[in-house]
């Protein structure tokens, strides 16, 4: 009777809670992982946007300064 007892009174987790348990955490990581990708690629591009941007100003400033230089005005006539 003792034994009936103890056993009544323990409390835990059929299999099927079990799965339904580590299912719905698999599908929570899913998402979180999907999130993750796409804010990494996401910051992946932005990243090269801006490298390509400063690459283009740097370019405009040389070309500017050799044009300063050759003697070119702001409306293209070379000064004479």
């Amino acid at each position: 009777m003792k034994h009936a007892f103890a056993m009544a009174r323990q409390r835990g987790l059929s299999l099927v809670e079990l799965l339904v348990g580590i299912s719905v955490g698999l599908f929570v990581l899913a998402g979180a992982t999907l999130l993750l990708s796409t804010q990494l690629g996401d910051n992946r591009r932005l990243l090269l946007e801006t490298q390509l941007q400063q690459d283009l100003r740097a370019t405009m400033d040389i070309i500017t300064r050799e044009l300063r230089r050759a003697g070119v005005n702001k409306i293209g006539r070379a000064h004479v």
